[in-house]
Parts: C-alpha cells; structure tokens; sequence
C-alpha cells in the first residue's frame, strides 16, 4: 500500500472510530460531559454542571420542543409525544407502544437507542468518504465488521429512524 493511501486510509479509520465513540454515548449540551443513562426517565441533570437536559434528543431543558403556551421544561416536553416529531418520551421503554421496532424493557431501548445514534454517526461518515473507500477501509481495517455494524445497515433508511410515528409503517 502507498504511504499516502496509507494515511489517508488511517484518517478515515479514525472518522469511523469517533462515530463508534460518539453513538455510544450521550453528552450533556453546556458542559460536554459524557456519559451512559441508566434506567429510569429519559431526563438527565449533568453531574457535573447541573444542567436539566433530555437524553433522548439532547436538548437543554430550556430548548426543548413544548406547546406554545407551555413554560419550556422536561414535563411539558414529554407531553404528547406520541403525536408530537421532536417531543421525547419520559421512558424509553414506551416508545414500543407506538414504534415496535423499540424493545420493550429500559436495558434494551437504551442499546437499541445508542446502536440507532451510531448507525447515524456511521452513515454520516459513508456520506463523507463515500461508498469505495468505506468498502476498502473495511477490507483493509475490518473496522465495520469487527464493530458489531453491517455496512448494509449503515446504508438502510429505516435504521436512521428514531421513532417511526407512522402507524402504517410499523411491521
């Protein structure tokens, strides 16, 4: 291989590599703090800051998506989400009343929902470098096939939906 090549491939391996980093986790949006939510609401107060922020779509309290008249806060953002694009459940796990491909239980919803955020960050990267070189970065690194990711996945559409709120399209 071409020491160029070379270079370039391994800058590409490093765009993946942070992709995978940052679909793994959510940060909190004043501070950067990162981190992994446990069970329990999808509204997040940063250890280190004390910001009110929402894990789901990683808005600021003070940011997120309420109705008109409502005095933005994590409650007022919650309601009605089901009816509502941009709105966040409290709880992961009751996305699956209205989206089934959503598991059912917090552990699961939480890794289907990183696993979604990395698919994103991934495809982000293929829209970047393009299909050949992310085609040769995995031949030459395995860096796709050894994540635990399908290239056929990053490509889909569909995984690159966080909530289908199409009752039609649910299968």
């Amino acid at each position: 291989m071409h020491r160029s090549q070379c270079i370039e491939l391994h800058s590409y391996k490093e765009m993946i590599e942070k992709a995978i980093e940052i679909g793994s986790q959510q940060h909190c949006p004043h501070c950067q703090l990162k981190g992994l939510k446990d069970d329990g609401c999808t509204h997040m107060v940063c250890e280190r800051c004390g910001l009110n922020w929402c894990y789901l779509c990683g808005m600021k309290e003070e940011e997120c998506l309420v109705d008109d008249q409502a005095e933005p806060s994590l409650s007022a953002h919650n309601q009605n989400w089901e009816t509502h694009e941009g709105r966040c459940p409290m709880s992961l796990a009751s996305i699956h009343e209205l989206d089934e491909r959503w598991p059912q239980n917090d552990r699961d919803c939480l890794e289907y929902f990183h696993r979604y955020r990395t698919l994103c960050q991934l495809y982000n990267v293929f829209k970047i470098i393009g299909e050949d070189k992310f085609d040769e970065l995995n031949d030459t690194f395995g860096i796709i096939d050894g994540s635990g990711y399908r290239i056929e996945e990053i490509r889909d559409y569909e995984n690159r939906i966080l909530i289908n709120y199409s009752p039609n399209d649910n299968n």
